[in-house]
């Protein structure tokens, strides 16, 4: 876990929708095939349910024999200083949660196999998006809190695999906490998920919406990944 220092927000990260993002991870890493098959997975409404993929599979037997194993955590922690609005910053953090279907997905047993579902963003504000007011503590003390949760194992059968936790110190100084399982994400969806919510939060203060172009689905993703694995790129 990486924990970091910014004195101002919106300046971190990769200046890319997700969908842009996405495209040029994929047109770098899958085979040009992919394309067009990608365009024809269609193109669902959570809440929906679907095969977990064969990476999945795997992350999922580690976890069945070791429940308290840390090895697929992605957990990073951004402190921001400065004049912070913290309503806007929640509800930016809300937006990225609705727009990407992936972190609110969840595994389900099904008898002799594991599939996922990806539910709906009223299903999942409680638990996706925390707000915790900690400032009766030191930001050394709040460090060490944001450290202890971010090594607490995930339930991979029993919760989300995402969960962003904003701890505000005082008016001026707050980390985020960003709880990613690699069965969902990985480092290029900490940098969106981080540029997206700078993008929302800077609409907001601005008393504006912000509009970004629709992005690719997390089921395409996984169709994705058990199809490269196919072609052995």
């Amino acid at each position: 876990m990486c924990i970091r220092d910014s004195h101002h927000l919106g300046l971190h990260g990769i200046a890319l929708s997700q969908s842009t993002a996405t495209a040029h991870t994929y047109s770098a890493l899958r085979p040009a095939q992919l394309s067009s098959a990608l365009d024809a997975v269609p193109r669902l409404v959570a809440p929906y349910a679907c095969e977990t993929s064969a990476q999945q599979d795997q992350m999922l037997a580690l976890h069945l024999a070791q429940p308290d194993s840390t090895m697929y955590h992605m957990c990073s922690a951004q402190w921001y200083s400065g004049a912070i609005d913290a309503a806007a910053f929640e509800r930016a953090l809300q937006a990225v949660v609705r727009r990407q279907d992936g972190l609110r997905t969840r595994f389900l047993n099904a008898g002799s196999k594991y599939y996922q579902e990806v539910l709906s963003w009223n299903a999942v504000r409680s638990a996706a998006v925390v707000v915790e007011d900690r400032d009766d503590k030191t930001k050394a003390a709040a460090q060490a809190e944001v450290v202890a949760r971010a090594v607490e194992p995930f339930r991979l059968t029993q919760g989300l695999l995402f969960a962003a936790l904003l701890y505000t110190v005082s008016p001026a100084l707050c980390a985020l906490l960003l709880r990613l399982h690699h069965s969902v994400s990985d480092g290029v969806s900490q940098a969106i998920i981080q540029e997206e919510a700078a993008q929302h939060y800077i609409a907001y203060k601005a008393g504006e919406e912000l509009a970004l172009p629709a992005p690719r689905q997390y089921s395409c993703l996984l169709y994705t990944s058990d199809a490269a694995d196919d072609m052995q790129c």
